[in-house]
């Protein structure tokens, strides 16, 4: 028997007129992005619920809808996600809709007599997607709509997938209906530069690098809506530098001359003001989680902490020295990744990055022997300075469902890679790049990034970070493996190759030594030629 409907039922009214337009937009794609606190997460549970209080009812009277609830691990889908939506459908509903179960995957499975006698049978299935096999499990998985918790931290492939297999409509099944709305919907705080969702939104350009197909994958399709709270805060500017905050109330605002009714959303909810919130916190946190403004991801503690972006950050577009060797660093990690850097007296420029989600050896060695060709073309002929592959000396063991290793997949492709020295000992890694952060050349900067290398930047900031360790003020002695961790795998593999820290690998002072690679000409299509 379903359970009753109880006389003191809550009722759910969102705060602000943002979160209230993305509350009742219905497109097949809906985003919102807010400060820290302003309900985000609360509207998606009830916005689900809503919808499946919409859908309309099978031959039997019963209104199906079934749910992917998404997270990008699952520490946080447990402790985040999980216990907003416990919250509401279980501790507010007292009991009215069960429990949620704490199965593999999570599930809470809602049967509910609605007052006009349908049924409402909503499945909520929760997904963290760290693992190759939760990926799988999102795409067997029939679904009404998947909702994306905290999508700052969602890569796009993840995202076009559960879109692909929402938008094929098949819960409930056509033949008792099809669902009345199919979709997703995302929650997020500011996403860090180079996130795919401000490229969708349009307010910000996209790399100048950008090849057609590239534009056409992030061209905003009409039917999606995107929505932006106001800020939690209200900056006060005094001969162009801000001075101060003030709380973005109704009060303040016309007090400053500004639009009373963009006010900060969700207040009468938080248990302490956005003043008292940013005490201690640097700027960086309060431009990303109060102000809601786009910008460097920061989490745990910053494996570099003396990087500066003001200072290591290129104002302007590095360009690569003519005569100068490449040097590339390679990850062969699940999203593998390369870095170009040249070294010059000592001093580092980082020039390109580029990586793939997900993919073998044989697809991304190509993809990476093309991105050389189309940014330094002048280094792939005959009588070019040449490029020095180094890699992560793990490349060269074989990997699954191959009989050949990504060494010798890209030597195939004309790019003979040496195992970057030091036996991959995590330490002497990071004093090959803290050694460039850590030394002035030439009155500049040691190491130099180019404002391109989005994903380096942001790593640098804390992105590349080590995570907290649970229940304890410490931290885990080896980076948190993630995106920005593949990218500052590649550059510190580079860094070793280029000779950086050798002092410490070798005390006799001789710097690492790359394969000789016979001179080559190539051909996109053909491949290596040998010199005539």
């Amino acid at each position: 028997m379903n359970a009753p409907v109880k006389p003191k039922s809550f009722k759910y009214v969102p705060d602000g007129k943002v979160i209230k337009s993305f509350f009742w937009d219905r497109s097949p794609v809906s985003v919102i992005q807010g400060p820290v606190g302003s309900g985000t997460s609360t509207a998606c549970c009830h916005k689900m619920w809503k919808i499946s209080l919409e859908q309309a009812p099978d031959a039997a009277g019963v209104r199906r809808t079934r749910w992917i609830i998404v997270r990008n691990t699952y520490n946080d889908l447990k402790e985040t996600t999980i216990k907003t939506f416990k919250y509401w459908f279980e501790d507010v509903a007292q009991g009215v809709f069960g429990e949620l179960k704490m199965t593999n995957p999570p599930n809470h499975h809602i049967r509910w007599d609605k007052p006009d006698g349908t049924i409402v049978d909503a499945e909520f299935i929760f997904l963290a997607l760290d693992q190759e096999e939760d990926v799988r499990k999102l795409l067997s998985l029939e679904c009404t709509g998947v909702w994306f918790n905290e999508a700052q931290f969602t890569d796009k492939t993840i995202f076009d997938a559960a879109h692909g297999r929402a938008m094929q409509g098949r819960y409930p099944p056509k033949l008792d209906g099809g669902p009345t709305w199919k979709g997703v919907i995302c929650d997020l705080n500011a996403p860090p530069e180079g996130h795919w969702i401000p490229y969708m939104r349009g307010d910000v350009p996209l790399p100048e690098d950008f090849d057609d197909d590239q534009r056409a994958e992030y061209a905003r399709p009409d039917n999606w809506k995107f929505f932006v709270q106001p800020p939690g805060l209200i900056e006060v500017i005094k001969e162009r530098k801000v001075v101060g905050y003030k709380e973005n109330t109704p009060e303040n605002r016309v007090e400053m001359g500004l639009d009373p009714t963009d006010c900060a959303e969700n207040t009468k909810w938080l248990t302490e003001t956005y003043s008292e919130l940013i005490k201690g916190k640097a700027k960086s946190y309060v431009d990303t989680y109060v102000m809601n403004r786009v910008g460097f991801y920061r989490s745990g503690k910053p494996v570099f902490e003396s990087f500066r972006p003001e200072i290591h950050v290129a104002k302007e577009k590095i360009k690569p020295i003519p005569g100068l060797p490449l040097i590339v660093g390679l990850d062969f990690a699940r999203n593998p990744a390369m870095v170009v850097i040249q070294v010059l007296r000592g001093a580092v420029y980082v020039l390109h990055e580029y990586g793939v989600i997900n993919q073998a050896a044989t697809t991304y060695a190509p993809l990476f022997k093309k991105r050389l060709f189309k940014h330094f073309p002048e280094w792939m002929g005959k009588d070019s300075p040449g490029i020095q592959f180094w890699g992560d000396p793990s490349g060269d063991s074989k990997g699954q469902g191959t009989d050949r290793t990504p060494y010798q997949i890209f030597n195939s492709n004309g790019m003979s890679v040496a195992a970057a020295p030091g036996n991959n000992a995590i330490s002497l890694r990071l004093n090959a790049v803290q050694s460039a952060l850590d030394t002035m050349v030439d009155g500049g900067p040691g190491l130099l990034v180019d404002s391109s290398c989005i994903t380096l930047k942001s790593g640098f900031v804390s992105g590349y970070h080590y995570a907290k360790i649970k229940g304890k003020n410490a931290h885990h002695d080896e980076p948190y493996k993630n995106t920005f961790a593949d990218y500052h795998d590649a550059l510190q593999y580079a860094c070793l190759g280029a000779g950086l820290g050798f002092v410490v690998l070798n005390p006799s002072g001789d710097k690492p030594k790359p394969k000789r690679i016979e001179r080559k000409r190539y051909s996109l299509k053909r491949g290596p030629r040998a010199r005539q």
